[in-house]
């Protein structure tokens, strides 16, 4: 996916090309002659709707490409918790419980809080 996301980057840059000099690229680049497309010239005439939209498509194509689902939380470089692993998002308790853990192997002491959640939240069945 990194591929793509560097090549939608590469892509932008040559819109924005495209849209401040198009035709004299098209000139250069093709036999005399050679009709320059309706799309270039309208990139050209529009070029604030041409590098909004570029910028926009561009990174939601980005966003997208680089999504993986992945959701971790590390204490000290360990792992916590993992989305990808678990196939689902934590719970407070796991992730108060797994600091807890590391903490305690490394040598801290931990005293748990008297109550986790919130009044407001405990109410609701501990958020979940």
């Amino acid at each position: 996916m990194r591929v793509l996301t560097r090549l939608t980057s590469y892509a932008q840059i040559g819109m924005l090309g495209v849209t401040f000099r198009g035709s004299q690229f098209i000139r250069e680049l093709f036999p005399a002659g050679t009709q320059i497309p309706d799309w270039v010239s309208s990139m050209e005439t529009n070029k604030m709707h041409s590098m909004l939209t570029i910028h926009f498509l561009g990174n939601l194509l980005k966003q997208n490409f680089g999504n993986t689902g992945a959701f971790e939380i590390y204490y000290d470089g360990d792992v916590v918790f993992s989305k990808l692993k678990e196939k689902r998002m934590p719970r407070l308790e796991e992730i108060v419980d797994g600091i807890r853990e590391r903490r305690e192997e490394r040598g801290f002491k931990y005293t748990k809080p008297k109550e986790m959640l919130p009044e407001r939240m405990r109410m609701q069945g501990g958020g979940q």
